[in-house]
């Protein structure tokens, strides 16, 4: 603190907090003749930074023009941090274009760039969105003085950090004309025109902060917590995004301003996003899904968003296809493992005539994807390059399979009918039932394997009649073997008639027709199947004896009494005989109450089928089971393998409470191990403990939690006395992993849950191929004690979930790509209704 007449005013920049007073004394100082050689000793010698920098200031301010010109300029070079922002201000206010240039010339390096960001803002450029820009005007704005600190807060505004909304806003009040204007240019840019007309009162514009910084809140928790590189909560990030669905009104308003922070620039974001938009949008939020669209465009920096686009289209269909061709045309329509949902009104030709132009310019192999994402949208566009042959075999079934319109239909069974076999290939993933009977006519006029193929994708039960005078002609079981397939998927009475009519001695289709009639289940299939047990017994039961195929097939079309004969080839053969498993799960099938007592003795630690027997003791309903099990896993400790889940599950299905006292020191350890968390699940949720399931469900592992949806929907799908859905699968089915969706929304099938149409709507639309078609996970035992052994993949499981819901059995997994996709676009419109 320098002595003497002036120390007055350098204790007011010291200690000083009115602002007023604080200016008086800067320019007090600037003006005294002597006082520079004083200002810039205790600028050297003093630590504390609000001090320096306020004397800082005084230099700048210090002699006349020239001499001030020249000090800006030296600092303007020299200086970096909060010193070179200061810099910049009285560079701004001393002359703004002469010192152009000048600002212009800061580099964006580390200690500049955030002086830099508010020389571009004070000259009205916009400034980069970026991580490390907002970064370093955050830690400026964080150390600054009050006096720069209102400067740099409409700069981080404009700079991505939504957090100087509130800050900014009330410098509308209280702020000095320029400042005011630079704090009115930074809540329009940021809410990206969204908020209040431009020159709204300062109250206005309060008002409109506090509401965003709410809904602000609730896609933080949703869409972010992955940021903070700690170990995320998926029932926490679950619960926001149910939140954001039910304050759609809030959270889509202001989801185009939350778009422009840095923050969200990442894939993860767009993914929530647009599962939140396509469960949450109806048509009365059409303006606010339209403003998001318009919002995306990574050319400012910002999100590529491709699933918030599909996420718009699941919403709100052929309403939005305008602004999401312009969105993908902005972002680029070519990203990997993505296309849009199929629509279930085909787009208008005008709406998708820029992304049909900006494909045709790409690289081919971006064009390929181009094409693909053109595909959805069903235009003449697409039908154009289905159609031409210059593409490769597999583009143009799986554009085919996307376009399902009647034009290219037609045009493709006209191709076939002259000779080009990949046509009939799309054909059968898009055709229609009246391509179907088209099919059919040819068919009878000439049998053909290969029509027949397209048959097996197409089939549904009104089909059999027609196909009848086709079917007696064919001799060969090469052109026969997809018909047969066709029968067993369509099933129904007429399909075992149709194939009881090949049994006769010396039909050539006879083994397939006895094929088709065992998948059925048909009991005329029963005397040729007990064929090979009375030789075998014949024989003094000497080889050869019956294997899993004939095992199999008494099992399906079998009598009760039949069980006996199983029964003898495991007394017989013991652990040796293959098929032994499927022996065991026949008599269960069959009924075959008399072989409880051998199958306890498979119920203990060593077996290797206890699993598979103890589910059949519970289809067989021995009351004893849960007591056995019980007393199995108490007697001895340490950790248990899968089977002895098995066991605790086939416990739960004979009485639910008993195996879920069982099953409590094995339920910490199933959250690290997906298999054992299935079965585990099953318990539970058969035992309605809500509590148990959540603690499941709440593993970090994403594997675990979707184990935990599938034993759910295991345990709904086998439970006859009235399933209740547990709350935790409400959590799973907006969890943040599409996996764990998926298996949610079978569960919410099965278990009939509100919403289940649409999930499983939802499903079907978003998940690429590879996650619905690929071997769908878990113990297949349980499967048995569900009953549900067609779920063999997710598309599958989505599917007969949907059939059983509906109750009925017709809609059970059969379609095509194309078909598949059309029916789970309807699925999404009977939601709606």
């Amino acid at each position: 603190m320098p002595p003497g007449p002036l120390s007055a005013h350098f204790e007011v920049l010291r200690d000083g907090e009115d602002e007023a007073e604080l200016e008086r004394a800067t320019e007090a100082l600037a003006a005294a003749a002597h006082a520079r050689p004083l200002v810039e000793e205790a600028r050297q010698r003093s630590l504390d930074l609000r001090y320096r920098l306020r004397l800082h200031r005084v230099l700048l301010r210090s002699g006349d023009e020239a001499a001030r010109r020249a000090a800006v300029e030296a600092a303007l070079k020299d200086d970096q941090g909060l010193f070179l922002a200061l810099d910049v201000l009285e560079a701004w206010r001393l002359d703004p274009e002469g010192f152009r240039d000048a600002l212009r010339g800061i580099p964006r390096t580390r200690g500049k760039l955030g002086a830099r960001a508010l020389a571009d803002a004070l000259a009205g450029a916009p400034l980069p969105r970026g991580q490390e820009s907002a970064a370093a005007l955050k830690a400026l704005h964080r150390d600054a003085p009050p006096a720069l600190r209102a400067w740099l807060a409409p700069c981080l505004l404009l700079a991505g950090r939504a957090e100087a909304f509130e800050e900014t806003a009330n410098l509308l009040s209280t702020a000095e004309p320029p400042l005011a204007d630079l704090a009115r240019r930074a809540l329009h840019d940021a809410s990206a025109g969204l908020g209040p007309p431009r020159d709204a009162d300062a109250a206005d514009w309060q008002r409109w902060c506090g509401e965003y910084a709410r809904a602000r809140a609730v896609l933080v928790r949703a869409c972010l917590p992955f940021l903070d590189g700690e170990e995320v909560d998926p029932a926490a990030v679950a619960a926001a995004k149910r939140e954001a669905i039910e304050e759609k009104e809030r959270v889509l308003r202001a989801v185009p301003v939350f778009l422009r922070e840095p923050d969200s620039y990442h894939e993860e974001v767009a993914r929530v996003l647009g599962d939140i938009i396509a469960r949450a949008a109806g048509p009365d939020d059409e303006e606010a899904v339209v403003a998001i669209l318009r919002s995306l465009d990574s050319r400012r920096g910002g999100l590529r968003g491709h699933e918030i686009i599909g996420g718009a289209l699941l919403a709100l269909d052929r309403a939005v296809v305008a602004e999401a061709v312009e969105a993908l045309v902005r972002i680029g329509p070519a990203v990997d493992r993505w296309q849009p949902p199929l629509l279930v009104q085909p787009a208008r030709d005008a709406d998708v005539e820029p992304l049909a132009t900006y494909v045709q310019g790409l690289h081919e192999r971006l064009a390929a994807q181009g094409r693909r994402a053109l595909a959805c949208f069903r235009t003449r566009h697409t039908a154009e390059r289905v159609l031409d042959a210059s593409l490769g075999r597999a583009e143009r079934i799986e554009l085919g399979a996307l376009l399902a319109s009647p034009q290219v239909e037609a045009e493709l069974l006209r191709r076939f009918r002259e000779g080009d076999k990949e046509s009939l290939r799309i054909l059968e993933q898009i055709g229609s039932e009246k391509t179907l009977s088209e099919l059919i006519k040819d068919f009878n006029r000439r049998p053909d394997g290969t029509i027949g193929l397209a048959l097996q994708r197409l089939g549904t039960p009104d089909l059999l009649p027609k196909l009848r005078r086709g079917f007696d002609g064919l001799q060969s079981a090469a052109q026969a073997g997809s018909i047969f397939r066709a029968l067993e998927l369509i099933g129904g009475k007429q399909a075992a008639q149709l194939a009881l009519r090949r049994l006769e001695d010396g039909d050539r289709l006879r083994g397939l027709a006895l094929k088709t009639l065992v998948r059925l289940g048909h009991p005329k299939a029963r005397e040729p199947a007990l064929e090979p047990f009375r030789r075998w017994e014949e024989r003094g039961r000497k080889d050869p004896r019956p294997g899993r195929r004939e095992v199999q097939a008494l099992a399906r079309c079998g009598k009760q009494e039949d069980g006996r004969l199983l029964m003898q080839l495991i007394e017989h053969y013991g652990a040796s005989f293959p098929a032994t498993a499927d022996a065991i799960w026949g008599m269960a099938r069959l009924g075959y109450r008399e072989v409880v007592p051998e199958l306890y003795g498979y119920v203990h630690t060593t077996n290797r089928f206890r699993g598979i027997a103890a589910v059949s003791l519970a289809v067989l309903g021995a009351k004893e089971l849960p007591a056995r099990v019980e007393a199995l896993l108490a007697s001895a400790s340490g950790r248990r393998d899968l089977h002895d889940m098995v066991l605790l599950a086939a416990a739960a299905y004979v009485d639910p409470p008993r195996a879920r006292a069982a099953a409590e020191p094995f339920l910490a350890g199933a959250r690290e191990q997906p298999e054992a968390a299935a079965c585990l699940a099953y318990v539970c949720a058969l035992a309605q403990d809500g509590a148990a399931l959540e603690a499941l469900a709440a593993s970090p592992r994403e594997q675990v939690r979707a184990a935990v949806a599938r034993g759910i929907a295991w345990a709904a799908a086998s439970s006859d006395r009235g399933f209740a859905p547990p709350a935790c699968l409400s959590t799973l089915r907006v969890d943040r992993a599409l996996s764990v969706r998926l298996e949610a929304a079978v569960a919410a099938g099965y278990a009939r849950a509100e919403g289940a149409v649409r999930d499983i709507g939802l499903a079907l639309a978003t998940a690429p191929a590879e996650l619905l078609d690929e071997k769908r996970g878990g113990p297949r035992l349980l499967q048995l004690l569900a009953d549900t052994e067609g779920d063999s993949s997710p598309r599958a499981a989505l599917w007969n979930a949907y059939a059983d819901l509906r109750d009925d059995p017709t809609l059970r997994f059969r379609e095509g790509l194309g078909r598949g996709r059309l029916v789970a676009a309807e699925l999404r419109v009977r939601a709606a209704r």
